[in-house]
Parts: structure tokens; C-alpha cells; sequence
């Protein structure tokens, strides 16, 4: 699964959708972004930066403007991305 703290991805996730979004609190300039792959053998990536697996949890630093952060999972020969577009709350 993945997430982004304690914030709503929407929709929920699943690993057939590929595109979700999120509305933080104006206030809010951190997000951790969390991952828990299914199997050990996945490798993630996060904004093309590889996730150590045993530190699957990163923290993000949001910008003024809609952040676009993407994930990509790689199974064997096999990537998927998902992007998240996570907009500041007003």
C-alpha cells in the first residue's frame, strides 16, 4: 500500500489505480510518505529517488503550488508509477 502521513489519498488505494490526490492544511509543509510492499523482492523509487527497503518511510517537502510526487514499484522487470498530486488546503 502506500500513503502520504496522516493525510486521504483519493480515491483509496489500490494497486489498479495509478492516479490519486490529496488536500493537506494550509498549514502543512511535511508529509512522510509511507510504502508497504506486498512482496520484499519490490524495489521503490520516490520522484526517481530509490526507497532503501528497510526505510520505506521518507519524509516531503511540500512547495507553495500543487506537488507532484510519483512512485514508481518495480516487480522483477515490471514498473508500475503512481503519481500523487498533493494540493495545500486553504
Amino acid at each position: 500500500s502506500l500513503g502520504l502521513g496522516t493525510e486521504t489519498l483519493v480515491p483509496a488505494f489500490s494497486s489498479a489505480v495509478t492516479e490519486y490526490a490529496v488536500t493537506t492544511t494550509e498549514t502543512s509543509e511535511l508529509l512522510t510518505f509511507v510504502a508497504s510492499p506486498l512482496e520484499a523482492t519490490v524495489a521503490v523509487t520516490l520522484n526517481s529517488v530509490p526507497v532503501a527497503a528497510d526505510n520505506l518511510d521518507q519524509p516531503l517537502v511540500l512547495t507553495a503550488g500543487p506537488d507532484i510526487i510519483a512512485i514508481t514499484v518495480t516487480e522483477g522487470l515490471v514498473d508500475k508509477t503512481y503519481t500523487i498530486t498533493v494540493t495545500q488546503g486553504e
